[in-house]
């Protein structure tokens, strides 16, 4: 807790400095609190998704700059409030309503619709290329962070500590390819993450096809940033469409009753 307690520091620092115009220092703080949404809970998660939802606005130019850079630092000071054991205030979901922060259930509609049908996704070549560099490089280096704790996994199948280590990654590769509008990847990392959830609730055993899955999906995000890279080298704003939604079905049908905790088939 104290160490979540000095990034959520660090990060309300960082906003207050930080220009809604300065694209790479706004994906940089995006990333950040990706990276706190994989260790928060109950209300402070609450507080964070709204901060997402905020700097993704800002950053697709769909939210005034003065508001939303106000709601940035009251967030995070309502934030730094609930974590000394203070309430946090209801203006601040009153304001994140008047910004249209809040999920609407036609949003969600719109969302199911996009997941129905497997459609190539577009990039731009112009200024987000950048960023888009940045994304590959840094996927890259949590997928190998991944691979490593899968063999952690396999002998501590119920280590908390191990499951958030994997559960991380996958959570923020969802969270900047949602703002950069990959949505292959961003589905697929979802999945991922929301198998490694119902593990870390104790819904899903943590089996070997559990196991299996991480790891076929490890190979199918690596295939698709692989395109990504290639598409920025060829100036290919199209990118290949890959079987996302057949393997999302196969991740949806892990945690059967009958399948074996990945301890007892060791014994």
């Amino acid at each position: 807790m104290e160490k979540f307690r000095e990034l959520v520091d660090e990060l309300a620092l960082k906003v207050l400095t930080v220009e809604a115009e300065d694209l790479p220092a706004m994906g940089e703080v995006l990333k950040k609190v990706e990276e706190l949404l994989g260790m928060a809970q109950g209300e402070g998660q609450r507080i964070l998704e709204l901060v997402k939802g905020c700097l993704e606005k800002l950053l697709l130019e769909e939210l005034q700059k003065e508001k939303g850079q106000k709601f940035l630092v009251d967030g995070l000071k309502a934030l730094q409030a609930h974590l000394r054991g203070e309430k946090v205030e209801e203006g601040l979901y009153r304001q994140a309503e008047e910004l249209g922060l809040k999920e609407r259930e036609d949003a969600k509609g719109k969302e199911e619709e996009v997941k129905k049908g497997e459609t190539p996704d577009e990039i731009s070549l112009g200024e987000d290329v950048e960023l888009l560099q940045g994304f590959i490089v840094e996927s890259r280096d949590h997928l190998s962070t991944i691979e490593v704790k899968i063999v952690d996994l396999e002998q501590w199948p119920d280590d908390p500590e191990v499951l958030n280590a994997i559960f991380r990654p996958f959570h923020t590769i969802k969270g900047v390819a949602g703002f950069l509008n990959l949505r292959q990847i961003n589905r697929l990392a979802h999945a991922l993450e929301d198998m490694l959830d119902g593990a870390r609730k104790g819904e899903i055993a943590v089996t070997s096809p559990f196991i299996d899955l991480i790891l076929e999906g490890v190979d199918l995000l690596k295939a698709m940033i692989d395109d990504l890279e290639e598409a920025i080298k060829e100036g290919r704003t199209t990118l290949k469409v890959f079987p996302v939604e057949e393997f999302i079905k196969r991740i949806e049908g892990v945690g059967e009753p009958s399948e074996k905790l990945l301890g007892e088939i060791l014994v």
